[in-house]
């Protein structure tokens, strides 16, 4: 009986107005998705790729004498992904790129081909078109599927019968889930194959698991409103009712918390301005002169010649200037993650600000993506130091004092171009699970309390 009661509701959903209209926008969203997001995959890969080529070629040319290689600024540049199809995550909003040399690591920035005048539009992602188009369309399906049964007379008809409200509801709930996976289905096949065909884009087997990990996670948060609608469908007698508060709660829910978190965030946790922390990192280097001044006056001495008495001093008193500026730069830098970390934790009560956080982690993009970038811009500075150390001594006619004011304390002989070490980000996919599990457990959690509330508000719900 509940698989007939199943089969039911799929027919009543497939035949009526509002599914053929979701399915059409959906699609049609994933199909210009599709496309946008190929000649946009395109561009940033070819200006990853030349900036790749020109900061090679940099290095091999600073080979020819090892301080050449340690004062080399170089522009590492974030590599673009497949997966930004399924949440860019607001790239576009964070900087992609880093310089560095041997003695410090730049603020972040943005490398774009684009004219910076121009505005830039929604992302247009499948996280982006899930999140808005499915979440209401889930809502549409049930808002009348309890109230509007009874208005109909049909619902004490089919109480009626030997057929229990767990059935009932249950019919509701999954029926209303499969016809929600029709559309994804179909628009996230033709989105895929789009950018397969048309972008020559291929996908590896991490890429894939990483889709249907996504997939998994798109049940689970329109399972959510599926639930909502059948909660408030079942506390109501009046189908108008039903859609206006049904409404009501999607707004909150989709758009108004979503987009709060970084308003709150500034107010409730304010960090300091890069002016700011400027001021501080001067301020830090001038105490750090002045102390190795009254322990050295001729400390910042120099008269051209990188083997006198007072040059060890005066290298070890810019190296601790340098290790200050650089922490504090890195503190700051990781105060404004944890800003936008803090926000979203302020979001967590939307199912929607979770699924947007999911997103981000199953894909790997986002601030996600740049916090990892940025460790891995860290981690190569520091080899890339060790390494200039390492050569350094094995020139005897070097100095062996290593720092940013003058080269000629580093060696000036050549070493083998291919013995430098190169930038290569590293995806890390390899903690996946770990990283979603906990989206993972809050939209779980989401769906067993409103499941709860929706199951216990129809069991008590007056059929007559």
């Amino acid at each position: 009986m509940l698989i007939e009661i199943i089969l039911k509701e799929i027919r009543e959903h497939l035949y009526s107005l509002r599914f053929l209209l979701t399915t059409l926008l959906c699609v049609s969203m994933m199909i210009v998705s599709g496309f946008v997001f190929v000649g946009k995959y395109n561009q940033n890969l070819d200006d990853f790729k030349e900036n790749l080529n020109n900061n090679n070629s940099n290095l091999s040319s600073a080979s020819n004498k090892l301080c050449d290689a340690a004062f080399l600024e170089q522009q590492l540049q974030i590599k673009p992904s497949v997966t930004e199809l399924i949440a860019e995550g607001g790239l576009k909003h964070l900087p992609n790129a880093s310089r560095m040399n041997t003695f410090i690591i730049q603020l972040p920035e943005t490398i774009k081909r684009t004219n910076i005048l121009l505005p830039d539009f929604t992302d247009v992602d499948w996280t982006f078109i899930i999140s808005l188009i499915l979440s209401f369309f889930a809502l549409l399906l049930v808002y009348d599927a309890v109230c509007g049964e009874k208005r109909a007379g049909t619902l004490r008809l089919l109480q009626s019968n030997s057929i229990s409200r767990t059935s009932v509801i249950m019919s509701k709930y999954l029926g209303a889930m499969a016809i929600l996976s029709i559309p994804l289905l179909i628009s996230v096949l033709l989105s895929l194959v789009i950018v397969i065909l048309l972008g020559q884009i291929t996908f590896d087997s991490v890429q894939i698991a990483q889709v249907f990990i996504f997939l998994l996670a798109v049940l689970f948060y329109l399972s959510i409103f599926v639930l909502i609608g059948l909660f408030i469908s079942s506390k109501t007698s009046n189908p108008v009712t039903s859609i206006i508060y049904s409404l009501l709660i999607w707004v909150v829910v989709v758009i108004l918390i979503p987009h709060s978190g970084g308003i709150i965030a500034a107010k409730v946790f304010p960090i300091p301005t890069w002016q700011e922390v400027d001021r501080e990192i001067r301020h830090r280097r001038s105490e750090i002169g002045d102390a190795h001044r009254a322990r050295y006056s001729q400390v910042f001495r120099w008269n051209g010649n990188p083997w006198a008495e007072w040059v060890p001093y005066r290298s070890r008193a810019v190296n601790e200037m340098a290790e200050a500026r650089n922490s504090m730069m890195s503190e700051h830098i990781h105060k404004m993650i944890g800003q936008i970390e803090k926000a979203r934790l302020v979001t967590q009560i939307s199912p929607t600000a979770v699924f947007a956080n999911l997103s981000e982690k199953i894909s790997n993009t986002g601030i996600t993506h740049f916090k990892k970038f940025y460790q891995q811009v860290y981690n190569y500075r520091q080899n890339l130091t060790q390494y200039i150390i390492v050569k350094d001594k094995d020139d005897p006619d070097s100095p062996h004092l290593l720092n940013e004011w003058h080269k000629v304390t580093i060696s000036q002989k050549p070493v083998d171009a291919s013995s430098i070490p190169r930038f290569e980000e590293k995806m890390m996919t390899s903690k996946l699970f770990q990283n979603v599990l906990f989206d993972f457990v809050l939209l779980i959690l989401f769906n067993l309390v409103l499941f709860s509330l929706a199951y216990v508000a129809f069991l008590r719900y007056d059929v007559r």
